[in-house]
């Protein structure tokens, strides 16, 4: 399998996110970042309302802290568990070097 296909796997896995979580994002740059905030639909966060980039398919969108991005909105299924990533090869916490 490759590790495109992988990838898309891993969004068929349900995962219950948490505020305050450490979460790997499956998309470039990728990389752990923290659930600051789940916003469940548009009516939480009006911003999004008048957003025509946002789908109805995108919720929840995770509001995370990113080493690299800074804060930013992503559609939850860019992420999943440090432990599901790991379990998958996606990243090595035992790796010190990277």
């Amino acid at each position: 399998m490759s590790f495109v296909n992988d990838l898309v796997c891993l969004h068929h896995i349900f995962v219950d996110f948490g505020v305050g979580d450490l979460v790997w994002q499956q998309r470039l740059p990728g990389g752990v970042c923290i659930v600051i905030e789940i916003i469940e639909t548009p009516d939480r966060f009006p911003d999004l309302r008048h957003d025509f980039c946002w789908d109805d398919d995108d919720f929840p969108i995770l509001r995370v802290l990113h080493p690299t991005e800074g804060v930013i909105e992503d559609p939850s299924y860019y992420y999943t568990s440090l432990e599901v990533a790991t379990k998958s090869g996606l990243i090595d916490l035992e790796d010190k070097e990277n």
